[in-house]
């Protein structure tokens, strides 16, 4: 399998009332042979666009994009030996399930027994075999989805090449068909470029994430899509470079909190603004003291704000108004009401059955906490 690589690309589309469009801004990436790597981002980041410059279905304005160690800029989709799965279907009506997967290999003209044999065994990897004969109107939507991803398979690409596949099926399909993408993945040790907006997809697929956005250029006024981060989906979680990141991998979504930082001998304090209940003590933060006395944004995940059995409170604890709580089956969720914020707790399944409405005392574990800097939005290392 090939490394794809990009090389400063932009996309820009005219606009209509005057002032270009910048849909994609230097994006450099390299995608290792017989990597997962995931897109990931809200509609209107670019990420679609930059799938389809890899797959030649938009021109690239500028920068290059290497297959193989082959730029590709002015070499026509067929010839990239590339193969790609949208998120329509896009099967043949007329044709049965056998004659879809083999269409691509008679237009190569190969011959019939290595189209048998290539469509036979894709069909078995895939749960097939007994839907050759089928038309696509007698499939379900998730053995139509098997079929364009044998479609893709079948050709034995370079690079596979997906478009937001699974969004067209429940979420019962959702989940076993991504679990059937990742074992294909390990099966084929294929490179895979994958796009998505939903950030489940990407924590559970990706060897590694692209996180997106479309970020405000402030010379054009303009949206651009622009890349926030790469890394691992853990480290991406644990460690967020900035408030975009933090708040949009997770679910429930990062907590953020507004408030001051103090010293208080070597402990960093953080005191929530707006008369807030919540006050933490951080530790020593070397990099955060250049903000003291300065508005910062703490952040912290759900499941690092816990509630504390009656009774027993303790020194960095605050009490919050539940205003909502939502029983999952494994965990549950409360909506708090702080008085200057509302945050959401996680915890487990069957803990805390009150009724909304209720106050109860909770505690943030102060070392999983992250501090942003409002005027920027980077994470304090």
């Amino acid at each position: 399998m090939s490394q794809v690589a990009f090389n400063n690309v932009y996309k820009i589309f005219p606009g209509e009332k005057g002032g270009d469009i910048t849909a994609v801004r230097d994006f450099t990436l390299e995608i290792s042979p017989r990597e997962f790597l995931v897109l990931v981002g809200p509609s209107g980041c670019g990420k679609s666009t930059t799938l389809r410059m890899v797959a030649g279905l938009e021109e690239v304005t500028r920068g290059d994009i290497f297959i193989g160690g082959r730029r590709v800029n002015d070499i026509p989709p067929k010839d990239r030996d590339i193969a790609m799965v949208f998120q329509n279907y896009a099967l043949y009506p007329h044709m049965s399930v056998f004659e879809n997967l083999a269409f691509g290999l008679k237009l190569r003209k190969l011959p019939k027994a290595e189209i048998k044999k290539r469509v036979n065994d894709v069909a078995e990897i895939l749960g097939l075999q007994q839907l050759l004969d089928r038309k696509p109107k007698a499939l379900s939507g998730g053995q139509c989805q098997r079929v364009a991803l044998g479609r893709a398979i079948v050709r034995q690409p370079k690079v596979f090449l997906f478009d937001e596949p699974l969004s067209n099926l429940d979420a019962r399909l959702r989940t076993q068909m991504r679990s059937e993408i990742v074992k294909l993945h390990q099966r084929l040790q294929a490179t895979i470029l994958y796009v998505t907006h939903d950030q489940v997809e990407a924590m559970t697929m990706g060897t590694r994430i692209v996180v997106m956005d479309a970020a405000l250029n402030l010379e054009t006024g303009r949206k651009e899509g622009v890349i926030q981060q790469i890394d691992t989906p853990m480290n991406l979680y644990r460690e967020p470079a900035n408030m975009f990141v933090a708040g949009f991998l997770g679910s429930p979504p990062m907590n953020f909190i507004k408030g001051t930082l103090r010293k208080d001998g070597e402990q960093l304090c953080f005191k929530e603004a707006q008369g807030g209940a919540i006050e933490v003590r951080l530790g020593s933060r070397p990099a955060a003291e250049a903000l003291l006395g300065r508005e910062v944004v703490m952040g912290i995940r759900p499941e690092h704000c816990i509630p504390i059995p009656s009774g027993k409170p303790s020194a960095g604890s605050f009490q919050a108004v539940v205003d909502l709580v939502e029983p999952m089956g494994a965990e549950t969720y409360f909506h708090l009401q702080t008085g200057a914020h509302t945050l959401i707790s996680r915890t487990p399944g069957g803990y805390g059955q009150e009724d909304a409405g209720h106050r109860q005392r909770f505690e943030i574990s102060a070392g999983e906490a992250h501090l942003f800097d409002p005027a920027t939005t980077l994470r304090i290392h």
